[in-house]
């Protein structure tokens, strides 16, 4: 009778062993599956992210190329010389950054289009933008002088004339050397653009940054 009871329990023990490893068998393929759900899930979320990224920075570069467009119009100079009077009522108009400007400024990362690991095309932004200033401060300034000559005494005035024509020449050569500096930052955001692409995006993806150096800057002016 012992015997009969101990089989029976062995035999009736299996099913639920059996019941056991298949739901064991279940929860692990759900655990699998959701795992491999949410890895998918994060792969394109990273994807997306990423092509949204390239896509922002190729609209900056757009808007970068349009601000340098409008800064390299500025390019009048006053050209006036110690004995002559100016011939033309006309003055050049200096250049201005615009909200934008300093916004992009900000927000761009050249990371993603750098040629080197050392690239600077925002720090040449940046001069442009100083460039602006130093501009505007020669201008005021030979404005100024200019206005006060018709104040001071005939035995000054030739005094006078020369400090604005001084400032002027000061003016035209920093002014040559900052549209040098436009025309490079145009020519570094053609290169970004060509860059920016899908294909040569995912190229970079595979290969590390490589290691290069940025050409000399100019050299400063020396006012007259």
């Amino acid at each position: 009778m012992l015997q009969i009871q101990r089989y029976a329990d062995r035999h009736t023990a299996r099913p639920r062993s059996r019941a056991y490893l298949h739901s064991h068998i279940e929860m692990s393929t759900a655990l699998w599956a959701a795992f491999g759900g949410f890895v998918l899930g994060s792969v394109q979320s990273l994807m997306l992210e990423w092509v949204r990224e390239r896509e922002r920075h190729r609209r900056q570069l757009r808007m970068w190329r349009n601000e340098l467009r409008r800064l390299r119009s500025f390019d009048a100079h006053f050209a006036w010389n110690v004995d002559a009077l100016p011939t033309k009522d006309a003055l050049p108009n200096p250049p201005r950054t615009t909200p934008s400007y300093r916004r992009l400024l900000d927000e761009t990362d050249f990371w993603v289009t750098d040629q080197h690991s050392d690239d600077n095309t925002g720090h040449a932004l940046i001069n442009i933008a100083d460039g602006v200033d130093v501009l505007a401060h020669y201008h005021a300034e030979a404005l100024k002088i200019y206005e006060n000559i018709k104040t001071v005494r005939d035995d000054e005035q030739v005094e006078q004339w020369t400090r604005v024509v001084r400032t002027t020449h000061a003016y035209d050569l920093e002014s040559t050397r900052w549209i040098q500096i436009v025309e490079s930052a145009q020519d570094d955001i053609d290169r970004r653009l060509e860059l920016a692409g899908a294909w040569s995006q995912l190229v970079r993806l595979f290969r590390p940054m490589p290691i290069g150096e940025n050409p000399p800057p100019l050299p400063p002016i020396d006012p007259p």
